[in-house]
Parts: structure tokens; sequence; C-alpha cells
């Protein structure tokens, strides 16, 4: 019993350790992506067509 709950332990330890790189491998593309293209993958102008912002339709 002991045993098991070592074993969990450490699988469960693991997982954190799989999801913080998966998340920060996740933003390390993103942020390449937005550098690479800019009016791809930019938030403000991912939204509206041709290059029209957040700031020209308010």
């Amino acid at each position: 019993m002991i045993s098991f709950l070592i074993n969990a332990a450490i699988v469960l330890v693991f997982l954190f350790i799989l999801v913080v790189i998966a998340s920060l491998m996740t933003w390390v593309v993103v942020k390449l992506l937005r550098f690479l293209f800019p009016n791809r993958f930019n938030l403000r102008t991912a939204d509206f067509p041709c290059g029209e912002t957040m700031e020209s339709k308010r």
C-alpha cells in the first residue's frame, strides 16, 4: 500500500512537470508565430478584416 502511494505521488509529480513543459512549449510557439507573422497571429488584428484594429472600431 505504501509503495503504491509513493508510485502514485511520483507519477503525479511527473505529470505536473509534463504539463508545465507543454504549456511553456505552447507559449514559445505562439510567441514565435506572432513574431514571424504579425498580421496573421496578432490578437488586435486577428478578429477584424483588412487590418482594422480594436481602436479603430471605437
